[in-house]
């Protein structure tokens, strides 16, 4: 990633590692007319004003302004906003903190199984982990780390299911060491001497 962050620095004038679009992303996803997740915010007023994919008056004030400069000027006014409305804010915090390890379903009857399937995979993990403590104690910890660091930023972002596209390989970890000990009870010598050897 460093040509990448190198590439923003001669651009930008300033560090950038990866993308520069936080402050935008804050803005979107608390204002007045916010909502928790993706689909129901982008076609908000707020979402529909401040982004310049779906607003051209923001579209020219990045123009005018520079990328860098309006995410700026966006993410005060997200600070702003989150300062006046506390309440607000920790409300969709918390919507959005429970949507990113259970999300809601989305339209459609793919969306409600991936829902679904999503949630089974959470709830086998956090089982898995606990199993793996007792077992393996610093892969556990490890992932445990993963699943309390990773998601911070994203609780303050609307969700997204793809948000948890990078750590979904520790839940699917975590839920197949979990079954394979269960298995290992019922059929004896299966996994554990395995794992041993």
């Amino acid at each position: 990633l460093t040509p990448w962050t190198v590439r923003n620095y001669y651009i930008f004038h300033r560090f950038i590692f990866v993308r520069g679009n936080f402050g935008l992303e804050l803005s979107v996803s608390n204002n007045d007319s916010a909502l928790p997740t993706f689909g129901q915010n982008l076609h908000t007023k707020g979402f529909q004003s401040i982004g310049p994919l779906s607003s051209l008056s923001a579209a020219q004030a990045v123009e005018r302004l520079g990328e860098s400069a309006y995410y700026h000027q966006q993410l005060l006014a997200a600070y702003r906003w989150i300062g006046s409305h506390p309440r607000r804010f920790l409300h969709l915090t918390a919507d959005r903190v429970a949507y990113f390890w259970f999300p809601p379903p989305e339209p459609g009857t793919k969306g409600g199984i991936s829902a679904l399937l999503t949630w089974c995979l959470t709830l086998t993990g956090i089982a898995g982990l606990f199993v793996m403590l007792r077992h393996h104690r610093w892969p556990a910890l490890a992932i445990g780390a993963i699943w309390l660091t990773y998601p911070l930023v994203y609780y303050l972002l609307q969700f997204d299911l793809r948000y948890r596209y990078p750590i979904e390989w520790t839940f699917l970890f975590a839920a197949s060491y979990g079954i394979l000990t269960l298995l290992d009870r019922f059929l004896p010598g299966t996994f554990h001497e395995q794992m041993s050897s």
